[in-house]
């Protein structure tokens, strides 16, 4: 793996698809990029759906789907026009975690406060889309600032929870917050 790092590192043009490498990461890439580019809004539902069965079928018996659109969960101004296409769908999301895979998915920090990430994030998870999943939130400090939510399965608990500790007792964790598990709690629910 370091040599494979070092050779990336070294090369004059860094790119991240080089990283979708055995030698670096034992996982499986589903990096087809969802562009609307040429494609009618009549069309684009049914385009997007294509795209997502795709990878669906290629993800499918992954015990953790990390998804990583642009900006994160869609928004309401995004919902239904060509800029959908850089945020993931709450039910993209449900559907890896109805086959079984804890999902963690990348938000962009936008002109909100971290309250209404941890309240759409709560919202998301303990609605009807993900039974029995337990939230996690993760937040990159540095730079402009991002979250890694997860929605975990139960059977994955443990051990999703201990990655997470061990990586924050390294150098990383200086850069990233664990939002507790109580931040993200139903309201009532502690």
């Amino acid at each position: 793996m370091a040599l494979a790092l070092k050779s990336i590192l070294g090369a004059e043009k860094r790119e991240i698809r080089l990283l979708e490498n055995d030698d670096i990461l034992e996982a499986t890439f589903f990096s087809e990029c969802l562009d609307f580019t040429g494609v009618r809004k009549a069309e684009r539902a049914e385009f997007r759906k294509a795209w997502y069965d795709r990878s669906l079928a290629k993800l499918s018996d992954r015990d953790v789907v990390l998804v990583d659109p642009d900006n994160g969960l869609v928004v309401p101004s995004a919902a239904g026009r060509p800029k959908e296409n850089k945020y993931v769908l709450p039910e993209e999301l449900a559907g890896y975690y109805a086959r079984g895979s804890s999902v963690i998915y990348y938000q962009h920090k936008a002109r909100r406060k971290d309250e209404f990430y941890a309240r759409q994030h709560r919202e998301l998870v303990h609605g009807q889309l993900f039974p029995d999943a337990e939230g996690l939130a993760l937040k990159f400090r540095p730079t402009s600032q991002r979250y890694y939510l997860f929605a975990i399965q139960p059977r994955h608990r443990s051990i999703i929870k201990e990655a997470v500790d061990e990586m924050l007792a390294t150098s990383w964790g200086e850069h990233f917050s664990l939002l507790q598990e109580g931040d993200w709690a139903p309201s009532g629910v502690e």
